[in-house]
């Protein structure tokens, strides 16, 4: 599980969702970058229902990409917030292409150090 300093709050997850920002859409993920004023790095899943009606799916897809981003942390530049939204072609995969996708994502973004 991500630190609890690199979680948004429900309060900031909402700011950061209405503000303007850089959007993402690799395969069956989409970003969404802002920069914060903070010297973190920042993130934030949603995983609505349109993913899977059932709650244990949804969860095992926020664990994994949970996962994939705090193993991934150390290598990313700081001072941003980061939303990921999946989309339902999600459930589909495995960990492993889930992780592959997170750092492509990084690296055409130029967020890698």
């Amino acid at each position: 599980m991500l630190p609890k300093n690199n979680r948004l709050s429900k309060k900031d997850f909402e700011i950061a969702f209405k503000k303007k920002g850089k959007f993402v859409r690799l395969e069956f993920l989409t970003f969404k970058i802002t920069e914060n004023s903070q010297d973190i790095i920042r993130f934030g899943i949603s995983c609505g229902t349109k993913i899977s009606k059932k709650a244990v799916v949804r969860n095992k897809i926020k664990r994994r990409l949970n996962e994939s981003l705090r193993l991934n942390l150390g290598k990313i530049n700081k001072g941003y917030d980061i939303l990921v939204v999946p989309n339902s072609e999600i459930v589909k995969k495995t960990y492993q292409e889930i992780n592959q996708l997170i750092l492509t994502f990084f690296k055409q973004s130029d967020l890698l150090n």
